[in-house]
């Protein structure tokens, strides 16, 4: 088996770049690597290599592994460039072939011959050959040595940097800073195995307490460093202290004589001390505890083994963190009777670790609203005590419906749009979600039903004309046949049917602007031929978004025809069948609400292509809290001022002539910004763009985000006009829309962040949702396994075997415990979550 193949010399070229290099540099590390070896090898490589950068961040790492194209022009020759700059060369003759025949237990894969089994080898026979190659002896004027004041053991070792250089092909580096001096300290890593305990990796340590690994995914977690040889047994009787570094561990050893391991860093420590207590059951593990850094995570490793912890005693004049500290200033004595004293950690909890992307869920800015929209959702919310944002959304889908064919948004020169509004509120059965529709719909309905009765007879004259018509057309056409079948001259009456096509009725323009579950393509004829402006406004959105013009055959086609729309663009329609047309200068508000799992089901048939087209991105979408359960009766009020108020000045509006021309088609009048709202609205437009670059925070909802500076000018738009009927925007309209687009990007941001999570995780995030509020209602710091069993949601969580994985899971992210209480157990959640912390 060939070991030192093409991804050998990538992972030796990765040691010697930074992970702090210029952030174009970075970027193409990664594109490189997931050229070379895909997405989620090449991803993990490269996630794996940038967690020794001094920046690192993962939802950064994150934006560049889902912007790579595999197939990109960004090849894997662009990484070993980079690399020979730092002074990469190439090593051919690292083959350890007997390393790896004594130590096949290194492999932990099924298959052995994939490329994380291969890195592993490599990494664990290059650190055999710098631990073998070390000189056994350490000199104690070795800067890190005499600095501590530690005292080495067997299991340390010193070498040659030069060596380590010629052994792994380049110069090993600690955060992108190259190690200094003439020799290194050598700290094996070992793992237990089957057949023992075997190096895995090493730790390299120069004078100035910088440290380096060899790179290799799983070489170093679960590893260790012991100070002196591990004990046979089962650990009866023993302790082992486990501590973070080599100082640490060994000033510890000095003053206890106990057992002592070094996870090698903070976030091992839990994993180390896992590994421990299998090997080990009956031994005593403490954990020593850093102050500050590291602190967290020492805790964390003694609440998941159940093992003791030991806090070090400093003063509080020097800046000391760990016991090493401890043992230069307060001496041996002091050091121990720390340790002798450590305890459980039983009644602390940590803090709870988020299980997918955590945004904060974000207040509605109900200030923001105008003043008559507010009135009427506070008024309304008093007594249907629906969640403020579905409430909101109902209102401005409204506002939008009415105001959309009186004005454009004109933002530049060249830049002008109309105002319409695509609402997409997130809510389950039962939320009210046609309550709220019916009490801000009812004007705009009452105006259809009005409309209709005032042209009922235009429309019951233009029926009977176009059946007269039809009848005269077919009489025509009938006779052009039998003359033709004859062979007769029928000139004459094909001259008739060329007349009588240019005196077909045309339809009266009757107003409709509410529609229910049309499809996009009898909606498109509708605005192009009967009235250009409308609706689609349901509270099952489920009738829309899985209705038959989202199947996959007419699923782009159905997309695409509702985002130009949105855009004001022109829109041809070809028919096989009936006349061709075009669609333009319409207008169309979609005001939607669904369930999250419609959507869901909608998101995973089409996920991609209504990312892809931008259909998704186009909405305002809100994502608000159930308020389920806390809606208890009040009587209605006698009266709706503020309603009355609002539907006052949507009547106002709907009661202007139109402005639609003789083709009807609308020529809407233009807002314009105030010399104010320009400059608040282009810093607004200038804040979002910086954050849709590779790392930017928007960058995983850039399509989303791509768009919020166009719907707040549109929101600031519909506000001005809807407010005074004047198309100069000013400073409070557009501080207004922005407020409110801004706070659907966040929900954006929440619900997109959760909705591409794999289904298993998705459910756990339910489930731990349920428990969270299911302890708020009850009242409740525990729930009894029984009751889980009877009640949780989803229901395969009452299943016994799935409902503890999800538990052990949840455990290990502190959001629970799982406690023996007589018979039974139950589930204590973690107080931090019963104050309406992570949610999610």
């Amino acid at each position: 088996m060939e070991i030192l193949d093409n991804y050998a010399a990538v992972q030796d070229a990765l040691q010697c770049l930074s992970p702090d290099l210029p952030y174009a540099e970075w970027i193409n590390v990664g594109f490189a690597l997931i050229s070379e070896f895909g997405k989620e090898q090449g991803g993990e490589m490269f996630d794996y290599w940038s967690q020794g950068g001094s920046k690192y961040e993962r939802a950064k790492v994150n934006s560049v592994i889902r912007s790579a194209d595999p197939n990109g022009s960004i090849k894997i020759g662009t990484l070993f460039h980079l690399a020979k700059q730092c002074g990469y060369q190439p090593n051919s003759s690292g083959k350890s072939q007997d390393f790896i025949n004594r130590n096949p237990i290194l492999v932990s894969d099924k298959v052995k011959t994939d490329s994380e089994a291969q890195e592993r080898l490599v990494t664990a026979s290059k650190a055999q050959n710098i631990w073998e190659q070390a000189d056994r002896q350490v000199s104690l004027s070795m800067p890190y040595v005499s600095r501590k004041k530690i005292t080495p053991t067997e299991n340390l070792r010193e070498i040659a940097l030069s060596k380590v250089q010629s052994i792994i092909g380049y110069w090993p580096q600690s955060s992108g800073k190259p190690l200094t001096g003439d020799t290194v300290l050598v700290a094996p890593v070992w793992m237990f195995t089957e057949d023992g305990l075997v190096i895995s990796n090493v730790e390299l340590i120069d004078g100035n307490s910088k440290k380096a690994a060899l790179a290799g995914k799983g070489t170093k977690k679960g590893g260790f460093w012991a100070a002196t040889s591990l004990p046979e047994g089962d650990g009866a009787g023993i302790t082992i202290l486990v501590g973070e570094g080599v100082a640490t561990v060994l000033s510890a050893h000095r003053a206890t004589g106990h057992f002592v391991v070094a996870s090698l860093s903070a976030g091992n420590l839990a994993e180390v001390g896992k590994v421990l207590l299998n090997r080990y059951p009956e031994a005593d593990i403490v954990m020593l505890a850093d102050i500050g850094n590291g602190q967290a995570d020492a805790e964390k490793a003694a609440g998941l083994n159940n093992c003791r912890i030991a806090f070090p005693v400093l003063p509080e004049s020097v800046e000391a963190k760990d016991f090493n500290d401890m043992a230069f200033h307060c001496g041996s004595e002091a050091v121990k009777a720390a340790i002798d004293s450590a305890t459980h950690l039983v009644d602390i909890w940590l803090e709870p670790e988020p299980l997918g992307l955590y945004i904060d869920q974000l207040d509605y800015p109900l200030h923001a609203l105008p003043q008559k929209i507010r009135d009427a959702v506070i008024e309304f919310s008093k007594h249907a005590k629906a969640p403020i944002p579905l409430i909101c959304s109902s209102a401005l889908a409204t506002v939008s419906l009415v105001t959309q064919a009186y004005i454009n948004i004109r933002r530049d020169g060249t830049l002008e749009n109309p105002v319409s509004l695509y609402m997409l509120t997130i809510a389950d059965s039962g939320e009210r979600k046609s309550t709220c529709d019916k009490h801000f719909m009812k004007v705009v309905r009452d105006y259809d039903d009005t409309q209709e009765s005032l042209f009922k007879s235009d429309l019951d004259n233009y029926r009977a004309d176009l059946e007269a018509w039809e009848s005269k057309r077919a009489g025509i056409k009938s006779k052009i046949q039998e003359l033709s079948r004859k062979g007769s001259d029928s000139r004459s009456f094909e001259n008739d049917l060329r007349i009588i096509e240019k005196d077909k009725p045309q339809s009266p323009r009757i107003p409709r602007l509410v529609y229910g579950d049309a499809t996009p393509e009898a909606l498109a004829f509708d605005l192009a031929t009967k009235w250009p402006s409308g609706g689609v406004m349901s509270s099952e959105g489920a009738a829309i978004l899985g209705g038959h013009a989202m199947n996959p055959d007419s699923l782009m086609r159905s997309l695409g025809q509702l985002n130009i729309i949105w855009d004001g663009g022109e829109l041809p329609i070809s028919r096989r069948t009936s006349e061709s047309y075009k669609v333009r200068d319409v207008r169309l508000t979609i005001g939607l609400m669904v369930q999250e799992v419609t959507l869901r089901e909608f998101y995973n048939k089409a996920g991609k292509l209504s990312r892809g087209t931008g259909f998704l991105a186009r909405f305002l979408v809100g994502w608000p809290d159930s308020t389920l359960g806390s809606r208890f009766y009040t009587e209605p009020p006698t009266s709706w001022p503020a309603r009355d108020g609002f539907n006052s000045r949507l009547s106002a509006i709907l009661n202007q002539i139109p402005p639609i021309n003789e083709q009807g088609r609308l020529e809407p009048k233009i807002a314009t910004f105030s010399q104010e709202a320009k400059s608040y609205w282009k810093e607004f437009y200038d804040d979002i763009e910086a954050g849709l670059g590779i790392g930017g925070e928007l960058r995983d909802v850039r399509d989303v985000a791509a768009k919020t500076a166009d719907n707040a000018a549109r929101l600031a738009a519909i506000f001005q006009f809807f407010e005074d009927g004047t198309l100069v925007i000013g400073l409070e309209a557009i501080e207004s829309g922005c407020e409110i687009a801004a706070w659907h990007l966040n929900e954006a941001r929440r619900f997109f962040g959760e909705i591409a999570l794999p289904d298993e995780l998705a459910e756990i995030i339910r489930f731990d949702a349920w428990l969270v509020g299911f302890s708020q209602k009850k009242q409740l710091a525990s729930i009894s396994a029984t009751d889980i069993m009877q009640c949780a949601t989803p229901a395969k969580f009452r299943k016994k075997e799935v409902l503890a994985k999800a538990l052990e899971l949840l455990g290990e992210k502190n959001r629970l415990r799982v406690k023996s209480e007589g018979r039974g157990k139950v589930v204590e959640i973690n107080p931090q979550l019963l104050k309406g912390g992570l949610w999610r």
